[in-house]
């Protein structure tokens, strides 16, 4: 059997397939390829829009108003502040992990893991 696909296209089939199945598969392949074109143009255009936001980026900012400075030096210790803060909570997150355990009693005498910090 021949299944006639359109624009010239043909997809041979087994002789003891059925119409309904070849109707059925035939149907199926030209939706599969409607939804890869609407695909291809989605991802043409989202293409298109990464690459808009990409220029967009890398125009250069205008220079910050004078009236924003003291503003923006707030923010800045602000910021740095945190990441300090961070960086101290880390380390020591690392240094608990990487640690030494040591099994100790609580007080109903149920061994417990207790973390050995070095110094």
């Amino acid at each position: 059997m021949i299944l006639d696909l359109g624009n010239g296209r043909e997809l041979q089939l087994p002789d003891d397939t059925s119409d309904e199945t070849a109707r059925q598969l035939g149907r199926l392949i030209l939706v599969l390829e409607d939804r890869a074109i609407a695909a291809e143009r989605t991802a043409a255009d989202l293409q298109q829009q990464i690459d808009e936001l990409r220029r967009e980026v890398r125009q250069p900012v205008a220079a910050p108003v004078e009236d924003d400075a003291p503003e923006d030096a707030a923010l800045v210790a602000a910021i740095q502040k945190m990441e300090d803060s961070l960086a101290k909570r880390l380390d020591n997150m690392l240094r608990a992990t990487l640690a030494d355990r040591i099994m100790v009693p609580d007080e109903l005498g149920t061994p417990r893991s207790r973390v050995v910090l070095g110094s």
